[in-house]
C-alpha cells in the first residue's frame, strides 16, 4: 500500500529496491504449527490451553485457520502477496500422535508444502 492506503502491485521492482542488498533479500511470511493448524489436541500446548486461567479470557486454539487442510490456499496467498519465503513448522504429535506410532504414512508427507515456493 502507498501513503494514501492504496493497494499497489509494484512485483520485485517495488519491492526489491533500496540498496545493493536488496535484491539478495527475501520477503516471507511465519507461521507455528500449533497457532494455525487446527486440531492438534495431543500435545503439551493442547493440554496447557484445557488449564483453568492458564491463557487469558480462556482462549484455545481448537480448529485454528486449519492450515493442515488448507495449506495449497494459503500458499496461494502467500504467492499473491508477492512473498519469496515461507516458514512453517508442523506439529510433531500430528506426525507421532502415540510415543512410536506414526499417524501419517512417509508417502502421505508429500502433501505438504516442503519443497514448494510460495
Amino acid at each position: 500500500m502507498d501513503a494514501n492506503g492504496t493497494a499497489r502491485d509494484d512485483g520485485a521492482q517495488g519491492r526489491h529496491a533500496g540498496g545493493p542488498w536488496a535484491s539478495r533479500f527475501l520477503w516471507g511470511a511465519g507461521t507455528s504449527a500449533h497457532q494455525v493448524e487446527g486440531g492438534n489436541d495431543r500435545n503439551d500446548w493442547w493440554d496447557f490451553e484445557l488449564r483453568p486461567g492458564a491463557i487469558k479470557g480462556g482462549a484455545r486454539s481448537g480448529r485454528a485457520c486449519l492450515h493442515w487442510e488448507r495449506f495449497e490456499e494459503d500458499l496461494d496467498l502467500l504467492r499473491a502477496l508477492g512473498l519469496d519465503a515461507y516458514r512453517f513448522s508442523v506439529e510433531w504429535s500430528r506426525l507421532e500422535g502415540d510415543r512410536g506410532l506414526l499417524r501419517i504414512a512417509p508417502s502421505e508427507g508429500t502433501r505438504a508444502p516442503i519443497g514448494r515456493r510460495p
